[in-house]
């Protein structure tokens, strides 16, 4: 990652003196958790709150979903409002996607997991309730980034069909996708999908040089 103030700028890596972003739904956009059972939960507003904490890696402190149902039912995070989910505290780290010969065209992702853990150790990203069902959400998620211009907001998605996230690796590395599992049944791959933008604190480029 790097930072500057203006277009002409001494190109620095790290984060900056103002390492902080925040993120929204894209406007009109919901964001979608199915498993590959077809089981759906549906959020229509999202409120991210995170910074830059080194070369490749990021944190969240508050990642909050709003008008969230499944099946006609709200859902909720114990002791939140109605129909708002309270993600844990995140970590990230950048990865290669794929790799191409012309280095400017690689393919770079962010993974996260929640804080504490790693992205393969199959720690909790939250539980909720829908109704009388227990949710709970675990391990890791990646979604592709903008790399090699510098962003004052970037469009940030996640992509998933039918459950199976896209991608659900990094290029060589292990699997990287969200299991969730409702009340008694087993844990099962699931996809998440969400059309995001970020708004940072100054100017970020991700190189893939």
């Amino acid at each position: 990652m790097a930072s500057g103030e203006k277009e002409n700028f001494e190109w620095i890596p790290g984060p900056g003196p103002k390492p902080g972003f925040t993120a929204a739904l894209k406007p009109t956009t919901i964001a979608t958790l199915e498993t590959k059972a077809g089981t759906k939960v549906t959020c229509k507003k999202l409120a991210a709150v995170g910074s830059y904490t080194g070369l490749t890696t990021v944190k969240t402190s508050q990642t909050d979903f709003s008008e969230c149902e499944s099946g006609g039912i709200k859902c909720n995070t114990k002791g939140a409002g109605t129909g708002i989910i309270k993600v844990k505290n995140l970590e990230g780290e950048l990865g290669t996607i794929k790799k191409e010969p012309i280095t400017t065209k690689t393919k770079i992702g962010n993974v996260l997991w929640p804080e504490g853990g790693t992205s393969t150790s199959g720690s909790e990203f939250v539980e909720f309730e829908c109704g009388t069902l227990t949710v709970k959400v675990k391990n890791s998620v990646i979604s592709p980034v903008t790399s090699n211009a510098m962003k004052l907001t970037a469009t940030v998605k996640f992509t998933a069909a039918k459950g199976v996230q896209k991608p659900t690796k990094f290029e060589g590395g292990p699997n990287n996708f969200l299991e969730s599992k409702f009340s008694a049944a087993a844990y099962e791959q699931s996809g998440q999908s969400a059309t995001t933008i970020q708004t940072n604190e100054e100017k970020i480029e991700v190189r893939s040089l």
